[in-house]
């Protein structure tokens, strides 16, 4: 057993039980089994709040295991090109994108739906981790590299990662960027600033 095997088997444990967790409680908060005193209902729904946490954890987890087991098809693709649509699809998600692209640029050999699915969950990673909408996607060429940057570009001052990037479904998500980065064949690295900000920044070598 791998430790996808592993992490599949974990998550099809505690999705029934966890289920039947919250189907109880909400109907408990429902009054459906009686009446609950005020203090009751403030233990349920911490109760249900837990149930719920966990259970995004789990959904994070599918998709993570789902991603890095789905196949790859590279192809030569234009960069300029797929920001612009990763950009519409950001901004249809209710994200603000200011979008910088160079004038000429060599083709990328890439995966051009896992790409985009890196850049939308890189995205909502920031989002969750800062609460910031509005976002900054810049493509720059550097040697016989791409560096796509998203996120307030701030220079990496050696600052650590804020607590809430590393917990929960925070955590997953930003493993499974890490992870789509290094099926592509890039490197992902990511960039804090001392209140807490978080830039991420995705270099491909150009084939």
């Amino acid at each position: 057993m791998n430790d996808l095997d592993l992490l599949r088997n974990i998550h099809h444990a505690v999705r029934s039980p966890l289920g039947s967790m919250l189907n109880v409680t909400e109907m408990m908060l429902l009054g459906m089994d009686g009446h609950l005193s005020p203090a009751q209902t403030t233990s349920v729904t911490c109760i249900v709040d837990d149930a719920q946490k966990l259970h995004r954890v789990g959904e994070a987890l599918l998709d993570y295991l789902r991603l890095v087991e789905s196949p790859v098809h590279l192809q030569a693709v234009d960069p300029n090109l797929l920001l612009r649509s990763a950009a519409e699809n950001l901004q249809k998600a209710d994200a603000r994108v200011s979008l910088q692209l160079p004038e000429l640029v060599s083709h990328l050999q890439t995966d051009p739906r896992h790409l985009n699915d890196l850049l939308v969950r890189a995205a909502r990673l920031i989002q969750r981790v800062d609460g910031e909408t509005n976002l900054s996607l810049r493509l720059e060429t550097q040697g016989d590299g791409l560096d796509i940057y998203l996120g307030d570009p701030l220079p990496d001052l050696g600052f650590p990662p804020p607590d809430a990037l590393l917990k929960a479904e925070n955590g997953i998500l930003f493993l499974t960027c890490r992870r789509l980065t290094t099926l592509l064949g890039g490197k992902l690295n990511l960039t804090c600033s001392a209140g807490g900000r978080i830039a991420l920044h995705i270099c491909f070598p150009v084939r």
